[in-house]
């Protein structure tokens, strides 16, 4: 059972500085800088998705709200 304890510690550790060396060579590459600016642009394009969706609703609201407020205004 030691024994297999100590397989695995000894692979995680490879994998570890695996990873950590891959991440060395990716940042000399500038592949972080890409990773980044398509973040970025997949935020901005949600965020405008989402702005779009909330003005239509704004519109949406703005439109029902116009019929109450002159029924209520004639109502007075």
């Amino acid at each position: 059972m030691n024994a297999i304890l100590l397989a695995a510690l000894s692979l995680a550790h490879t994998v570890e500085e695996e990873r950590a060396a891959r991440a060395a060579e990716a940042a000399k590459q500038g592949e972080r800088a890409a990773l980044e600016r398509k973040t970025r642009d997949v935020v901005r394009r949600v965020l405008v998705r989402l702005d779009g969706v909330l003005d239509e609703e704004l519109d949406e609201s703005d439109e029902s709200d116009d019929g109450d407020h002159g029924e209520a205004e004639a109502d007075r």
